[in-house]
C-alpha cells in the first residue's frame, strides 16, 4: 500500500511500482510512440477504493474486445426498390472494461480479499475516439484523450468489482439465514426494550461465531487441514466485516460511490 504521507496523489504511470505493490498496470495497448509519462495515476484514490470495498491486488491490462454497434431505421423506399437510412435507432454500447474477481477460496466468498483484474477494452476506446471529430483530430498520441477513457475504464471496473466482491447469491443467502436466527433469538427474549437489548447482545456474537465456525469447517473439509493453523482468530480477521451480515451492501455502495466520484487517471498538464 502507498504511504499517504510520502506518496503524491498522482504519479506518472511508469513510476507506479515505486509507490505501491497492490496495484499494477500491464500492457494497455497504447500506440507506439505514446509517452506514458503523460498519464498520471491516482494511487491513493485507487487504494482508498481498494480498502473500502475490501479488494485485493488490482491488475489493469488491455484487451481486444467487442465494439459498440449502431442500428439504423429505414428512412424511405425509392421507386426502384432501394432504401435510404433514417435516423439512428439505437446504439448498443460496449463497456470500456471487463472485470474478474477471484477470491482465495471461490466457494467461500466471505473470507479474504479477492484479486481483481480490470481488462480495458482497447477497441471500444478506439471506436469512441473515432466517433468524436475533435478527439480524432488530436490523434492517437493525445494524452488527454487516452487519460479520459482510461479514467472511465477504471471507474467502471472498480465500481463493478466493488459490487461483485461484496454482494452475491451466497452472501445474500447467508445473511438471510443469519437474520432469521437473530430474529428468532430476539423474539425469544420478548419485545420490550430490555428484551431487545438482551436479545441483540446474545444474537450478535452467536451469529458471528456461527459464521466463523462454518467458514472454518468448510475450509477444513475442502483443504484437508486446519485453515487457522495456530491462530484461532485468523478467520475473524479474514472475515469480510461489514454493517451487514453476509452481503456487504455498505462496502459495495461505498466502493462504487468512491469510484464514481474520484478522478483515477488524468493527463499531465
Amino acid at each position: 500500500m502507498a504511504n499517504p504521507e510520502t506518496t503524491p496523489r498522482f504519479v506518472p504511470l511508469p513510476d507506479l511500482r515505486q509507490h505501491t505493490d497492490s496495484v499494477t498496470f500491464g500492457n494497455l495497448g497504447l500506440p507506439v510512440g505514446f509517452d506514458q509519462e503523460q498519464l498520471l495515476v491516482n494511487v491513493r484514490g485507487i487504494e482508498r477504493i481498494q480498502s473500502v470495498a475490501r479488494l485485493g491486488h488490482i491488475s489493469v491490462v488491455g484487451m481486444s474486445g467487442e465494439v459498440s454497434q449502431r442500428s439504423y431505421s429505414v428512412g424511405s423506399i425509392q421507386a426502384d426498390g432501394s432504401t435510404t437510412l433514417g435516423a439512428v435507432k439505437k446504439r448498443e454500447k460496449e463497456p470500456l472494461s471487463h472485470i474478474s474477481v477471484k477470491f482465495p477460496d471461490p466457494s467461500l466468498t466471505i473470507v479474504g480479499d479477492p484479486r481483481v483484474i480490470i481488462r480495458v477494452n482497447k477497441e471500444e476506446i478506439k471506436q469512441r475516439t473515432l466517433e468524436k471529430p475533435k478527439e480524432y483530430e488530436r490523434g492517437p498520441l493525445d494524452a488527454g484523450t487516452r487519460a479520459k477513457y482510461l479514467n472511465r475504464s477504471l471507474k467502471e471496473g472498480l465500481s463493478s468489482a466493488s459490487k461483485k466482491a461484496n454482494v452475491d447469491l451466497f452472501k445474500i443467502a447467508l445473511g438471510s439465514a443469519a437474520y432469521t436466527i437473530m430474529n428468532t433469538i430476539l423474539w425469544a427474549y420478548g419485545s420490550s426494550t430490555e428484551g431487545i437489548l438482551t436479545g441483540s447482545a446474545v444474537a450478535s456474537p452467536v451469529v458471528m461465531n456461527a459464521i466463523i465456525l462454518i467458514s472454518g469447517a468448510l475450509s477444513y473439509s475442502r483443504n484437508g487441514k486446519d485453515f487457522d493453523g495456530d491462530d484461532p482468530m485468523k478467520h475473524w480477521r479474514l472475515y469480510r466485516q461489514s454493517m451487514f451480515v453476509g452481503a456487504a451492501f455498505d462496502r459495495a455502495l461505498a466502493g462504487s460511490a468512491l469510484a464514481a466520484t474520484t478522478a483515477l487517471v488524468k493527463a499531465k498538464k
